[in-house]
């Protein structure tokens, strides 16, 4: 693969869009009506990719375990005490591999959406999972991954009482005690654990998903998340 980082891969589809949109006739024009606190994306691939992109194929069955970690498709995390999220990986990778490490292992992402003047990206992928919709998002921060979020579909993956298809807020009460905060949408709610770096997505009372990301980071906790 050539090295080419995600910043320079995004600032390349940007100047096509542009073009594209200057061809086409379409504008550009601002949505003021969201007085969220997490910022709407200002870059959006939504082309069809490729089946399998870059050619890759994901083994899940024999995904490498760093060292002092523990795979999420492979041990019921929830089932360890004092876990943090410096000790998860998922599909081999972790909080700070770069986005080197995740376009190696997952190829280009279906959607990537650039935040904060393209510093950070959401790169979500479901196809190289055999998806027909999202199940992973990694965002990726300075050309680092600096949060990993697993949805629905990814569930299939997991094992006991990681496996959240049935769980419900009240279970999350019961694993993970009383969250340091919360966000809250139309749609979705966000307990946040800043202790341990894991936190919890909730539609209505029910799990939605998991999300890992450095702990004891509130200040950066939030930015970008695909709600």
């Amino acid at each position: 693969m050539t090295n080419i980082s995600l910043c320079n891969k995004i600032s390349i589809f940007a100047v096509l869009v542009i073009m594209l949109c200057l061809v086409s006739g379409c504008s550009f024009s601002e949505d003021n009506n969201n007085n969220s606190s997490i910022t709407e994306p200002v870059i959006e691939n939504s082309t069809e990719p490729e089946n399998n992109p870059n050619d890759v194929t994901l083994d899940i069955d024999n995904i490498d375990i760093a060292e002092g970690y523990y795979e999420i498709t492979q041990t019921d995390i929830f089932s360890i005490d004092n876990l943090t999220a410096n000790e998860i990986q998922v599909l081999g990778l972790k909080i700070g591999d770069s986005s080197e490490d995740m376009l190696s292992m997952m190829g280009d992402p279906d959607i990537l959406s650039g935040y904060e003047e393209n510093t950070l990206f959401n790169c979500e992928y479901g196809k190289v999972l055999g998806f027909d919709e999202t199940g992973i998002i990694i965002q990726i921060k300075d050309d680092v991954i600096s949060r990993i979020t697993i949805l629905k579909p990814f569930n299939e993956y997991l094992v006991g009482d990681t496996e959240f298809g049935n769980k419900t807020k009240y279970d999350v009460y019961r694993m993970f005690g009383k969250p340091d905060r919360q966000f809250e949408e139309p749609k979705t709610r966000i307990f946040f654990y800043d202790k341990t770096g894991i936190d919890i997505l909730l539609r209505g009372i029910n799990v939605k998903g998991i999300s890992i990301r450095k702990p004891d980071s509130p200040k950066e906790s939030e930015g970008g998340l695909i709600l």
